[in-house]
């Protein structure tokens, strides 16, 4: 993910300084997660309904921890979402995504949930 991102700034022609910043951003992705109860998050079976809810709550809550800082590092890392790797890997409450799955719900969203110019460049280069 980490990797992915900073190719993604490199070949998107961002500096040095700032494919560094969206290298070190892209680690905090899922800081949310530290607000999941553990028997939840490590749970080894299928999640009910309601677990699986309480898990989406992690990246509302990551944003929200994220975006309130006045540091460009902590902004950025507030906005980085990490659906592609999220989707092929399997979980406990879900099968994974084979990556022709995956880059149609990718361009399903474009102009909705990703930048155009940027999801266009990711899978120029997938």
């Amino acid at each position: 993910m980490v990797e992915i991102s900073e190719l993604l700034a490199k070949l998107h022609g961002l500096d040095k300084d700032n494919c560094t910043e969206i290298l070190w951003s892209t680690a905090m992705h899922d800081v949310g997660k530290v607000t999941i109860p553990a028997p939840i998050l490590h749970k080894p079976a299928q999640l009910t309904i309601d677990e699986f809810d309480v898990i989406k709550t992690h990246t509302f809550i990551g944003y929200d921890i994220l975006k309130r800082s006045s540091k460009p590092f902590f902004k950025s890392a507030a906005i980085i979402a990490d659906v592609f790797d999220a989707l092929l890997q399997k979980r406990s409450y879900k099968k994974s995504w084979s990556i022709d799955e995956v880059t149609e719900y990718l361009i399903s969203l474009r102009g909705i949930a990703f930048e155009p110019d940027l999801l266009d460049l990711f899978l120029e280069n997938i």
